[in-house]
Parts: C-alpha cells; sequence; structure tokens
C-alpha cells in the first residue's frame, strides 16, 4: 500500500491496516502502484520494498550492527487458483516478483550498504491461509489436494533457485 501522509480522523480505522490513522491506497497520483495480487495482498511495489529495507537499516539495525532479515516475503498470483495447470505451473507473475524483489533488495545491499543476513520466500508450498484457506498461492510449488497432496514445482522455484545462484556469495 502507498501511504498518502494524510491523518484520518481518530478512531475511525475500519480495519487493522488504518490502526496509525493514516490514510493508503493502491492508487499514486490516480495510477495504480503495481500488480494486485490476489484478494489484493499484496501489490508489487518493488521500489517500496528497497526503501523500506534502507528505513529498517538506517533507522534500526546499523547502529546496533544487527543484519536486517526478510521473513514471509512472496506474492499470491491473482485468480491462480482457477487457472488451468499449465498457468499455475507457468506463475509468470510470482516469477517477475522475486526478480524486482530480490533485484530490489540487492540494490538497498549494494548501493546503501544494508546489511541483509536472510531473506525467505513466501512459501515453498501452497498452504492454508489462516483468512482465505487454500485460495491464495504463494507458494512456488503446486500442491495437488485431489492427487495425494502430490508436489509439482512451480517455474518461479527455477526463477528463484537462478537469482541465488547468481547473487548469493558461495561460503568456503
Amino acid at each position: 500500500m502507498y501511504t498518502t501522509g494524510k491523518q484520518l480522523a481518530p478512531n475511525t480505522a475500519t480495519d487493522f491496516r488504518e490502526l496509525d490513522d493514516i490514510q493508503k491506497t493502491v492508487y499514486r497520483d490516480g495510477v495504480l502502484i503495481g500488480r494486485r495480487g490476489e484478494n489484493g495482498h499484496p501489490h508489487t511495489v518493488p521500489w517500496g520494498f528497497g526503501k523500506l529495507l534502507v528505513h529498517c537499516w538506517e533507522v534500526y539495525a546499523k547502529d546496533l550492527n544487527i543484519p536486517v532479515i526478510v521473513y514471509e516475503n512472496g506474492y499470491a498470483v491473482e485468480h491462480e487458483a482457477l487457472a488451468p495447470m499449465d498457468k499455475i505451473i507457468n506463475d509468470k507473475y510470482r516469477q517477475e516478483f522475486y526478480d524486482q524483489y530480490i533485484q530490489a533488495m540487492c540494490d538497498a545491499v549494494k548501493n546503501h550498504g544494508v546489511w541483509m543476513s536472510g531473506y525467505h520466500c513466501w512459501s515453498l508450498l501452497d498452504n492454508l491461509e489462516w483468512n482465505n484457506g487454500y485460495t491464495p498461492r504463494f507458494g512456488v510449488s503446486y500442491v495437488d489436494r485431489d492427487n495425494g497432496f502430490k508436489r509439482v514445482p512451480k517455474d518461479s522455484s527455477k526463477t528463484v533457485a537462478a537469482i541465488w545462484k547468481h547473487v548469493v556469495r558461495k561460503q568456503n
């Protein structure tokens, strides 16, 4: 979400995203800020992710000399559960998401000195989302619930593996 900076009237929050009384939107200057995910969560905003990493580093972690770790960063392709198997496996929007978000993270490290010690894709498998059941599919592996829970790697798993092979420094 994009924060407009405009303050809401106190105590008028209608959901947890507004508890800080600051107006938020998925539009910036009338333009959608990124591709919409399942149930509107998340929108793809890699530039915002990069800015968030730099902010967290500079405000919270740098002076304490502690690394930044990202947990549960992933993308549920909108209506993926209704798509044919070939579209589920060739999850191009999730591939794009990881490519752009990991690039933003690498830029934060290279250009701003952010010390990253972990990044966790959400998630390895399509799973149960507490509020939405099995419909939003975040996994880089498809789980066939009708066929003995067979797991099939989606193309995004290959994308993430290729990125890490290129980006991550080998430890001796």
